[in-house]
């Protein structure tokens, strides 16, 4: 891979935004906006190591928006909590795809391959250092 810190971190930083706006694209493409509150919830908290560089990524939204990608739970209408038997069952509407689980892997061996490249450079300035 052969990359800078600065660079793999502007690309990590760039993807977990990206991901945020996929989401909020597939989300008003699946029609889910009821209150806007599942769509305001998403967030990333992209967490550094002492020397700056990104150590993981974490996404974060309303937990609620597991059911509405799978389609569970009762459906209700305003003013009626509950199931009354003759409401419609929910469709899924998956805002969470299997190209986000496909883009994490590759982002895990990128940064795998970060991680390494960076170990070599360490392990290397240790056994050339002729103090």
């Amino acid at each position: 891979m052969a990359t800078s810190g600065t660079d793999f971190n502007k690309y990590a930083e760039a993807w977990a935004e990206m991901m945020i706006t996929i989401w909020k694209e597939k989300m008003e493409a699946l029609g889910i906006h009821d209150t806007g509150a599942l769509e305001d919830s998403l967030d990333k908290d992209v967490l550094r190591q002492a020397g700056g560089d990104v150590s993981k990524i974490n996404h974060v939204f309303h937990y609620y928006g597991h059911y509405v990608a799978r389609g569970v739970g009762k459906e209700f209408k305003r003013g009626n909590p509950g199931d009354l038997g003759f409401t419609p069952t929910r469709e899924p509407k998956p805002w969470i795809s299997g190209k986000y689980w496909y883009s994490k892997n590759k982002l895990m061996w990128a940064m795998l391959d970060y991680t390494g490249e960076m170990f070599l450079v360490s392990i290397s300035d240790i056994l050339t250092d002729t103090k």
